[in-house]
């Protein structure tokens, strides 16, 4: 097996598979097929006999099938640490409540070190279930500065690409809302000045609900200023609407729309409690959607009109809300909860994969600043193998549904991120994934025992 120290030397790498699913414009099937990645980028793809091997570190997956890496549109790796927590006290009847009883108490725990042990551990996860990217939406009110570092360090050791935001509100006071601004800014600044394509920056807002007009002034001047897009909530509960036409507007995405929030490459979460007006003006000012489905269901708020989305031609996309960081199983729920409780044809059989496979790959790309989501001469090096063994072969009519069915739901043997090996028979070449998760089982129970104290 590849050890750590051939992973940084690796000029080009080829790899073989059983199966290679380039996806992206072509539904080709490459059995067994291959694909060079040098610098970071794929060369060449296709059949195994058609791609050269010559001077490449080799890496054959096996019995297994090649796609592209996943991306998450939308998740909190702070919350990852979390998992299991008992409740503290009766079970929130809100969706307000759930954030001041639960979330707006543990963010304020994390420090510096709870904050890097969080994302590790919800990168390693999001490795092994194919995700060789993140859009994370960062909170910690008692260490904000320099907190995203400490999560693209996070990313960097491991060998996943993030893009990252801190989440700027009023609900702490404006000197809170301030720092947030400024890691914003500066860590925007560093991920300009980065080009491994690996680190991005978003302007990270909560929600409507906690944020003033001149925070809403401040957040939509500084993504002019650093050329970087708006990463908030909307719409998640009904408090969202509730605040804004007690200001006035007729709804929350009124209200974001005359700030001047939602414009081409601004992307909202969630976008449950919106009619078809609210729906026209996502359209139309080109705003990203990301749907949450799992976590949608998790705090009872209800389900964004995805059929209604879908016909208006809004930019959708897909993310856990950090629920976990397996995106794919966020796709079968929104296919399958869509389907059944709206009975509406605009929802296509294929909308899990279409999602998850192709409109987070255009969320990534925009991000980064590359091509994303295909194997193809061009685009990133970020390919994942899965132990899948077909009932039925695999065709170019049939992909969609053996993604959805069978590949996305099969255990992650192989992940390559950027032409640099992550995960290798099933064991990570960068990291001890052992030794860290002792380290967030032990921070977990200290977290824990603050939090009900």
């Amino acid at each position: 097996m590849i050890s750590r120290t051939e992973v940084g030397r690796m000029a080009a790498l080829f790899l073989r598979a059983e199966t290679v699913l380039p996806l992206g414009e072509t539904n080709a099937v490459w059995s067994p097929g291959a694909v060079r990645i040098e610098d970071g980028t794929i060369v060449e793809a296709g059949p195994a006999g058609a791609v050269s091997s010559a001077g490449a570190a080799e890496i054959d997956v096996g019995r297994a099938v090649l796609v592209p890496g996943l991306c998450n549109a939308h998740t909190h790796l702070y919350s990852s640490l979390a998992r299991g927590l008992p409740p503290r006290g009766p079970d929130p009847r809100t969706f307000r409540e759930i954030l001041e009883t639960l979330w707006w108490r543990w963010d304020k725990l994390l420090d510096p070190d709870t904050v890097a042990l969080s994302a590790e551990a919800g990168l390693l996860e999001s490795a092994r279930r194919g995700v060789t990217a993140v859009n994370d939406h960062h909170a910690s009110p008692s260490a904000i500065d320099g907190s995203l570092d400490r999560i693209a360090e996070a990313a960097g050791a491991i060998g996943l690409r993030a893009a990252l935001a801190y989440e700027t509100t009023d609900r702490d006071g404006f000197a809170k809302r301030d720092q947030g601004l400024a890691e914003n800014a500066r860590f925007a600044a560093r991920a300009a000045a980065d080009r491994s394509g690996r680190i991005a920056a978003t302007i990270g807002a909560h929600a409507s609900l906690t944020l003033g007009e001149e925070s809403l002034a401040e957040l939509v001047r500084l993504a002019a200023l650093t050329g970087r897009p708006l990463h908030l909530h909307m719409d998640e509960g009904p408090e969202d609407g509730e605040g804004a036409r007690r200001g006035g507007d007729r709804s929350t995405v009124g209200r974001l729309a005359r700030a001047g929030v939602l414009r081409p490459g601004t992307i909202v979460a969630h976008a449950v409690h919106v009619d078809d007006r609210d729906i026209e003006i996502l359209a139309e000012t080109k705003t990203v959607v990301v749907h949450n489905p799992r976590s949608n269901g998790g705090n009872a708020v209800g389900r964004a009109p995805l059929g209604a989305l879908l016909r208006a031609g809004v930019r959708l996309a897909l993310g856990t809300d950090g629920m976990s960081g397996a995106v794919a199983i966020d796709a079968a729920v929104a296919g399958a909860v869509h389907r059944m409780a709206e009975k509406d044809r605009a929802i296509p059989f294929d909308l899990p994969f279409r999602l998850a496979a192709e409109r987070n790959a255009e969320v990534a790309s925009a991000l980064f600043g590359i091509r994303y989501g295909s194997i193809a001469p061009g685009f990133a090096g970020d390919v994942v193998a899965y132990a899948y063994r077909p009932p039925t072969p695999i065709r170019p009519e049939n992909v969609a549904a053996h993604w959805m069915l069978g590949i996305s739901e099969s255990p992650v043997t192989h992940v390559v991120v950027s032409g640099e090996p992550v995960l290798v028979e099933g064991t990570f070449v960068r990291v001890d994934e052992e030794e860290i998760l002792d380290r967030t089982r032990a921070a977990a129970d200290r977290l824990r025992n603050a939090f009900h104290a």
